[in-house]
């Protein structure tokens, strides 16, 4: 594993409750088609840390071919409005509670946590741009003997949307959400008080949290026609007095193909992606590429491919070093771009700034020739991007 690869922490589900089928504009994570189900069991694979990058729309985010990995399963029960997750010998409670998923408890071999008051993982019907925050704290056991308290609050935030750019596909229409929980820690030997758990200490515990607590910041990655996430990164910390005093991070990808050998057929994400490469086709009059996204690499976000300001064309030198793309942009505006291989290194990026509408042309040097394989040039102008994939004969 690379240096910046820690360790392992617990993975809280990301569910929600709305009809499946929306404009992609606004995607959400529904019960439908993102709640797990009973009796399966999930692959993910832990690799180096990739970062969460900003927040906005036509954001991107570029996953390399990873040197290591450690496998894990998660294995589910679900019955009524319960929900058991089970991995790597710990078992995680859940239950739908009005609008909401909240995780009510864990328990594994040394340690048990029971929620006095539920830690909020999701609310009902989350798009981008939508927030949610809740109070929560616990009480248990370690080994039996140490007793353990926990005060806090849980935040999340849909603050970002793009593509994943990786060696095998490009992941179009990504909804991100940026779930954090901060909370105070107390361990004792002697029984901790039941005043300890009541409204007006958890507002005490929760005032003093700038000063000293421990911050969990969990990215999670959805894309629509597959049930569980695509990605997620976790950064765990400790902060004291507003200073950072440690922090460990992992990340753990879910690729469609990994996901499609594990599941049993899906109906309800089957028909969103047929509903998906349909819109595709319609809207740039032609036929999509077959592949585990279910979109075109010319994808992009915010409308249809013909709506997109920029036309672009690019093809590779003799000893594929040189990229020349040539294009024309319809309207006034930002435009940048980045080149990544097939395995997602970058080659180059560039910043234009503002630019007017026109024609123009541009020879870019790569960081690395390529000599075979395809190259991806992601083209962000303004809030959208459209994503593009050439070879040594130019433009596919």
């Amino acid at each position: 594993m690379g240096k910046a690869c820690y360790g392992k922490f617990l993975v809280l589900l990301i569910f929600g409750i709305i009809p499946a089928f929306r404009c992609i504009a606004q995607y959400r994570i529904t019960f439908e088609l993102n709640a797990p189900r009973d009796g399966e069991r999930l692959r993910k694979t832990q690799v180096d840390v990739i970062s969460h990058g900003g927040r906005g729309s036509g954001a991107v985010w570029v996953i390399q071919e990873p040197e290591d990995t450690k496998e894990y399963t998660q294995d589910f029960s679900v019955r009524d409005d319960s929900i058991v997750c089970r991995e790597h010998n710990t078992a995680y409670s859940y239950r739908i509670f009005n609008d909401s998923i909240v995780l009510t408890g864990f328990r594994n071999r040394t340690t048990r946590m029971d929620y006095i008051k539920p830690s909020i993982s999701l609310m009902n019907g989350i798009a981008y741009g939508d927030s949610i925050h809740s109070d929560f704290m616990a009480k248990g056991k370690y080994c039996d003997r140490l007793n353990i308290g926990l005060w806090g609050r849980s935040y999340i935030v849909a603050d970002a949307e793009g593509t994943i750019i990786n060696g095998k596909d490009t992941l179009n229409n990504v909804l991100r959400l940026h779930h954090r929980r901060e909370f105070r820690r107390i361990s004792d030997i002697k029984d901790l008080p039941d005043t300890m758990f009541t409204d007006t200490y958890l507002r005490q515990s929760i005032d003093s949290l700038p000063y000293d607590n421990v911050r969990e910041d969990r990215y999670v990655w959805y894309r629509p026609g597959n049930r569980y996430p695509v990605m997620e990164t976790v950064f765990t910390s400790h902060l004291y007095n507003d200073s950072v005093s440690s922090e460990t991070a992992t990340t753990f990808l879910y690729l469609p193909e990994e996901q499609r050998s594990d599941l049993n057929t899906d109906l309800a994400n089957e028909r969103l992606l047929e509903h998906l490469k349909s819109s595709d086709g319609m809207a740039s009059g032609r036929k999509t590429h077959d592949g585990s996204s279910g979109m075109a690499y010319d994808g992009y976000q915010g409308g249809s491919h013909d709506d997109f300001p920029v036309m672009a064309d690019a093809r590779l030198n003799a000893d594929g070093s040189q990229l020349l793309l040539e294009y024309v942009i319809k309207d006034d505006g930002e435009l940048s771009l980045g080149i990544y291989t097939d395995g997602g290194a970058m080659l180059a990026q560039r910043n234009f700034g503002r630019r007017p509408a026109g024609a123009y042309s541009e020879i870019i040097y790569l960081a690395k020739a390529i000599r075979s394989g395809n190259a991806l040039i992601n083209i962000v102008f303004g809030e959208k991007n459209k994503v593009i994939k050439i070879n040594k004969d130019g433009t596919l």
